[in-house]
C-alpha cells in the first residue's frame, strides 16, 4: 500500500474518531461508542506510523535503487547466518553479497503474510537494511537524488553527454537551412573501492541475542557511508578518488564576504541558472551553510527556510527542496558551501556490483586463537559532474 493511501486511511480514521466523540452515545458514556472511539484512534496511529515508514523507504529507494520494478533482495537466513557463533563443523569462511534491489512504488508492509513476498524488508533488523540505510543517512548529496548508474563489472565506463546544442535560424523560401554542429562531450566513470573491516568476538555474537547482526550491519554501513558521503561532497577527482558535488560545481555567484553570505547572494545564485534548470532544482548545502540559512528572515521577520511537516521529507528554501550534507565545505574563503540546481542532470554516481560483506573465522592465527571473527565490507563506486549548466555553486570570496 502506498504512503498516500495510508495517509488517506489515517485521515478517515481521525474523522471517524471525531464523529464518535461528538455523538450523543459517546457523551452519555455508552461502552460500545467508547470501544469504537478507541479503535478509530488506534487505527489512525497505526496508519500514521506505517505512512512514515513507507515514505522513508520510498525516499531511500528513489535515491539508491530508482523506481523500477523488480524483486527486492531477500535478507533472510543467509544474511543472518553470516553472524552466527563459530561452528567448527562448518566452513570457516562464509560469504554473502547484498545486491542493490529495485524498489516497488507500492510497498507491502506485512512481514508475516506469505503472499507479500517483499514484506520482510519492512523489518529493519537485517544487515542489508542497516548498511543501505546508513549509506543514505550519511550523504546529503545522495539524498538530493543524483543520477544513479548500476553496472555489474568495473571496467571504465564512457558516458556521452551533449555539451553544446545545435542552433536553429530563419530560412528564406527556397534557400538551404544553416548548418550547425552540436558538441558531444564524454565523461569517464571508473570503479574505486571503499572498504574496511572490523572484528567481533564469539562471545559477542553468541550473547547479543537478536542484536549482533543489526549492530555489525550499522557499523559497516556507517563506515562506508561516512567515507562515501565525504567523497561525494568534496572528492578531488584525483586518480583513485571520486568527484565531489560541491567542489566541482561551477560558481554561479561569488560572495562579497569570505566568511558569510546574504539572502540576496543566494537568490542571485538561483537566478544564474536558466529557467529550464530551475524547474525541479534543489538546494544542497553544507552543515555550516545551513546554520546561516536557518536564521535568515525576510522583510516580514519570517524565516526563509520552511521546515517540513512530514517525516521523511526535506525542508524547503523558496519552494525548492533543501538537503544538508554534513561533509560539505565550510563557509570559508575559496570554498563552495552551497550548490543549487538539478543533481539528476548534473551529477552521476556509479555503483559497481553489490555491497559486499564477508566473514572469516580463520583470517590469521591471532584472530583464530582469540575466538574472533573478521567482517570485511566494501562498496565500489565513482562519480562525475557532467553538466555544469544544470547546477551551480556559491563561491566564497
Amino acid at each position: 500500500m502506498s504512503a498516500n493511501d495510508l495517509i488517506a486511511k489515517k485521515s478517515r480514521a481521525l474523522q471517524q474518531a471525531r464523529s464518535i466523540a461528538s455523538s450523543p452515545e459517546f457523551l452519555a458514556g455508552d461502552s460500545e461508542a467508547e470501544r469504537g472511539y478507541q479503535k478509530a484512534v488506534a487505527d489512525a496511529r497505526r496508519y500514521a506510523t506505517e505512512a512514515d515508514t513507507a515514505q522513508a523507504r520510498a525516499k531511500m529507494g528513489s535515491v539508491i535503487w530508482g523506481q523500477g520494478g523488480g524483486a527486492a533482495a531477500a535478507s533472510g537466513p543467509e544474511v543472518r547466518d553470516l553472524v552466527r557463533p563459530i561452528n567448527p563443523e562448518r566452513s570457516l569462511v562464509q560469504r554473502v553479497e547484498i545486491p542493490f534491489p529495485q524498489l516497488r512504488t507500492e510497498y507491502p508492509l506485512l512481514a508475516t503474510d506469505a503472499s507479500y513476498t517483499y514484506g520482510s524488508r519492512a523489518v529493519p533488523t537485517s544487515m542489508a537494511d542497516a548498511i543501505v540505510e546508513a549509506l543514505v543517512d550519511e550523504s546529503g548529496v545522495l539524498a538530493a537524488g543524483p543520477r544513479i548508474l548500476r553496472t555489474v563489472s568495473g571496467e571504465e565506463l564512457d558516458l556521452p553527454f551533449v555539451g553544446t546544442l545545435p542552433t536553429a535560424s530563419y530560412r528564406s523560401e527556397g534557400a538551404a537551412a544553416t548548418q550547425s554542429t552540436p558538441v558531444i562531450g564524454q565523461a569517464v566513470l571508473n570503479a574505486w573501492n571503499i572498504s574496511g573491516w572490523v572484528t567481533a568476538s564469539d562471545a559477542f555474537l553468541r550473547d547479543a541475542t537478536g542484536s549482533a547482526e543489526s549492530i555489525i550491519g550499522t557499523m559497516c554501513g556507517q563506515s562506508l557511508g561516512v567515507k562515501l558521503a565525504t567523497e561525494l561532497a568534496s572528492g578531488d577527482g584525483a586518480p583513485g578518488h571520486m568527484v565531489g558535488y560541491f567542489d566541482n560545481a561551477v560558481a554561479g555567484k561569488t560572495t562579497a564576504s569570505s566568511t558569510n553570505f546574504t539572502m540576496d547572494e543566494c537568490l542571485q545564485l538561483r537566478g544564474s541558472l536558466k529557467p529550464a534548470a530551475r524547474k525541479g532544482a534543489k538546494w544542497v548545502v553544507s552543515d555550516a551553510a545551513h546554520q546561516i540559512l536557518i536564521l535568515m528572515k525576510d522583510d516580514n521577520a519570517s524565516y526563509v527556510v520552511q521546515p517540513s511537516t512530514q517525516a521523511g521529507f526535506p525542508d524547503r528554501l523558496w519552494g525548492d527542496e533543501l538537503h544538508v550534507c554534513a561533509y560539505g565545505p565550510a563557509v570559508t574563503s575559496g570554498l563552495k558551501p552551497i550548490v543549487y540546481g538539478r543533481p539528476d542532470r548534473a551529477f552521476f554516481v556509479r555503483f559497481v556490483g553489490p555491497i559486499e560483506v564477508q566473514r572469516s573465522d580463520n583470517v590469521g592465527l591471532t584472530e583464530y586463537t582469540s575466538w574472533l571473527s573478521v567482517f570485511r565490507f566494501q562498496i565500489i563506486a565513482d562519480s562525475v559532474f557532467v553538466d555544469t549548466a544544470a547546477a551551480k555553486s556559491l563561491l566564497m570570496k
